[in-house]
């Protein structure tokens, strides 16, 4: 993720001057493009550069006299036709998704099939994210930033979003707090959009424990849903606190707590069992995971524990027979981990230690696993006498920790 270019196109929203956005400039810049001509090129003998520059960037209302040689230059479709009240309405009815948190019924991008415009990938890019297809957004993205500074206000929300939550999916949690910070103020945003900036915040600073983020929002967004009658969204964030305060309070009052929560699933007892595990009741957490014919989502607070209590010949079992086909970030990265530490040879495994972990390709921002990568691996050198590279592992890792605000001693010192 390009944050850096992001920004930079953000900054130049708040500079230039908006015009209605006319999909055809979109249309014709993305066809230069993959001509790979030039702008120089692109208008010869039929505009200016600057004008060809301007309707690309929706600075300037189309001429079709120009326009319809440009069309036939760039091999662009003559029998598109724009809808900008169809494109407004699937946007409202996408937003409504997003809220409601409902599976999509219709498919919105077969009416865009035809089109190749900052149009079409806006609504193949909400769409992708509604459906779970975050590889698919983000390819998306780095298309629809190059439009960005001109992006109306709902289209730029929505798009952000979406690429938050496939950055969430991806455990990437600092490029989405980045990017969630840089949607404008809520004055300029619809009040469904403002509340789902809300929500995407708030979810990240309990993904990431940012305590001043969580006294300062969550009380407010809970009274903004009630008041909207969104009360799975209450009911959602109510379960992200609930886990949020596993990690502070003891395991009895997580079972109380847990009375105030409606959720009856296969994450019911998650909370309890993180409470569980963060106060070393491995026993209880096995326990619990055990009852579950399906580990995805339990994973690492079962092979922790095992290894916690030195169940070294479980976790083997489980690693050649028990390991979910779908895994997220930190469930690969630490299967991964424990089948280099159990299942192959010291040499094998430091090679792995050095190029992997030392070489900081472990990309998540889970900072319970980041921390037990940390130390597990600084331990692994120092067990065969690799000081320096155990002391290294530690400095590369810190800063990381740091940044993401949290890490296990500090949590019980806040407790």
């Amino acid at each position: 993720m390009n944050l850096n270019y992001l920004d930079r196109q953000l900054r130049k929203r708040k500079d230039l001057k908006h015009f209605e956005i006319k999909p055809i400039g979109s249309a014709i810049r993305l066809k230069r493009k993959e001509l790979k001509m030039t702008l120089e090129e692109g208008a010869e003998g039929i505009c200016s550069i600057s004008y060809l520059s301007k309707l690309e960037n929706n600075q300037i209302d189309p001429n079709l006299d120009f326009v319809d040689q440009l069309i036939e230059r760039f091999g662009i479709r003559e029998q598109i036709h724009y809808d900008e009240q169809r494109y407004q309405n699937d946007l409202k009815e996408l937003t409504e998704k997003m809220v409601m948190q409902e599976e999509l019924t219709r498919s919105y991008i077969e009416g865009y099939q035809d089109r190749e415009d900052h149009q079409a990938r806006v609504i193949h890019l909400i769409e992708s994210a509604l459906r779970k297809e975050y590889a698919v957004v983000l390819e998306h993205f780095k298309v629809v930033t190059q439009f960005i500074p001109h992006l109306k206000q709902e289209e730029l929300t929505l798009v952000l979003l979406s690429v938050c939550e496939s950055l969430v999916a991806s455990e990437n949690y600092r490029d989405a707090y980045h990017i969630v910070l840089s949607i404008p103020n809520a004055h300029e945003m619809f009040y469904d959009h403002y509340l789902l900036t809300l929500r995407m915040r708030l979810k990240l600073s309990f993904l990431m424990h940012k305590t001043s983020d969580i006294n300062m929002l969550y009380a407010h967004y809970l009274k903004e849903v009630d008041h909207e009658g969104y009360y799975h969204l209450s009911k959602e964030m109510k379960l992200c606190h609930l886990i949020h305060l596993s990690y502070y309070h003891v395991p009895s009052e997580i079972e109380i707590l847990s009375k105030s929560v409606d959720r009856k699933d296969e994450l019911e007892k998650k909370p309890y069992a993180i409470s569980c595990f963060t106060h070393q009741q491995f026993d209880e957490v096995i326990r619990i995971v055990q009852s579950k014919e399906n580990l995805s989502g339990w994973l690492n607070l079962y092979l922790l524990s095992l290894e916690e209590l030195h169940r070294f010949e479980d976790i083997k079992v489980i690693l050649k027979h028990r390991i979910p086909e779908k895994l997220n970030q930190s469930e690969q990265i630490l299967v991964n981990h424990m089948r280099e530490k159990y299942e192959k040879d010291y040499k094998k495994c430091l090679n792995y230690l050095r190029r992997d972990v030392l070489g900081n390709k472990i990309q998540c921002d889970d900072p319970h696993l980041l921390e037990y990568m940390m130390l597990d691996s600084s331990r692994l050198f120092a067990k065969s006498q690799f000081y320096k590279e155990s002391t290294l592992i530690v400095s590369t890792y810190q800063p990381r920790l740091k940044l993401l605000r949290i890490a296990q001693h500090k949590m019980k010192d806040e407790a």
